[in-house]
């Protein structure tokens, strides 16, 4: 039997919910006796199923958001755990009444201005990263480790593909005459417009991604951007169209991870996928929205098997005296002023050095 419970809470979204696994891991390997709950919303489970360092997944569903009657039975299911400790990486007013609630004699997570209502224990975040790991990695790992030692005893994230779903999906890709080729998975569209590289644009990135190399091309998009999809697709000449494929497409999140699985590399819109892509140790070309913070999540590239490109870093003059809230407001203006052919020297090499 467990000596102590933890409970880590990461509500969402999907980069969020697999960069905080490191935490996962980094308390298994510290206390082997160790029991690991690892709380998330509906749409991310899927990337923490087969992970050897959780115990247990808890899903916090949306009708507890939306009736206090199911909120609070949740609740009572938390304290009835007897969680020694809990640690909220999510780190909001909800989140911080599920880790008080709990009633875990330490509560551990950042310090905000309100954080001492819910916590024993706050950390403060890190502003500017010191490795590679990105600030996405180091802040988790300050929540549970020794400042002094967090540089050097960073954790990648990884998510666990089974066997048969490798051997499912390479059967899929077979059907289809793709296994064996490379494979390039294209993050076409981001989660939202403010997060989507410009139609046009992205045209030519694959246009100059296929003149690079022998890649075949799959899909990474949700169902409703469907139509955005095609349109971007119809623009390719007619060689480059014929090797951009609309099936296999991964219907649910796990096919989808077991797709990725085969590719070479995933090139695009940076977002949950690049992560995916990363917990895999699949190559990845990304693009940043202008309001994204590169350094928050650019996480262990070496510009070798990861890159990522942001405007910021070619046109440092568009943002210059403006605040993230002006530089939110006129992200289509910014991503006007960022074509392909700034990066392209840089896409080159990447394509050189991971796509057959």
């Amino acid at each position: 039997m467990a000596q102590f419970k933890i409970l880590i809470i990461q509500h969402k979204m999907i980069g969020d919910v697999i960069a905080s696994t490191v935490i996962c891991e980094f308390v298994k390997k510290k206390y082997k006796e160790a029991e690991v709950h690892f709380l998330a919303k509906s749409g991310t489970l899927a990337v923490l199923d087969n992970n050897p360092h959780i115990d247990n997944v808890i899903e916090y569903k949306s009708i507890y958001s939306e009736n206090f009657k199911f909120f609070n039975a949740f609740i009572k299911s938390i304290q009835s755990q007897n969680y020694d400790i809990v640690i909220d990486v999510y780190c909001k007013i909800l989140s911080g009444i599920i880790s008080w609630k709990s009633k875990a004699p330490t509560r551990i997570s950042y310090h905000k201005w309100y954080s001492h209502f819910f916590y024993t224990q706050t950390v403060k975040r890190r502003k500017t990263s010191e490795t590679i790991a990105s600030l996405a990695i180091e802040n988790r790992l300050l929540l549970v480790n020794e400042p002094s030692k967090v540089n050097s005893q960073l954790l990648t994230p990884k998510i666990y593909i089974t066997d048969s779903e490798k051997i499912d999906a390479k059967n899929v890709l077979k059907r289809h005459d793709l296994f064996g080729k490379p494979l390039v998975m294209l993050s076409i569209l981001g989660s939202s417009e403010s997060k989507s590289y410009p139609d046009e644009y992205m045209s030519q990135l694959i246009n100059y991604i296929a003149s690079n190399s022998n890649a075949q091309f799959l899909l990474n998009y949700m169902p409703k951007q469907t139509e955005s999809v095609e349109q971007i697709c119809s623009t390719l000449p007619l060689p480059i169209k014929h090797r951009v494929h609309f099936e296999p497409y991964g219907k649910g999140l796990r096919q989808f991870l077991a797709l990725l699985f085969w590719c070479d590399a995933l090139i695009g819109n940076e977002g949950g996928a690049t992560n995916m892509a990363k917990a895999l140790n699949i190559p990845t070309f990304s693009i940043f929205s202008p309001k994204v913070d590169k350094e928050g999540w650019n996480i262990f590239e070496d510009e070798k098997k990861h890159m990522s490109v942001h405007l910021n870093e070619y046109r440092p003059e568009l943002f210059k005296n403006k605040s993230s809230k002006q530089i939110k407001k006129q992200v289509k203006e910014l991503y006007t002023q960022f074509p392909p052919s700034l990066f392209s020297q840089k896409l080159k090499k990447f394509c050189m050095s991971n796509i057959v």
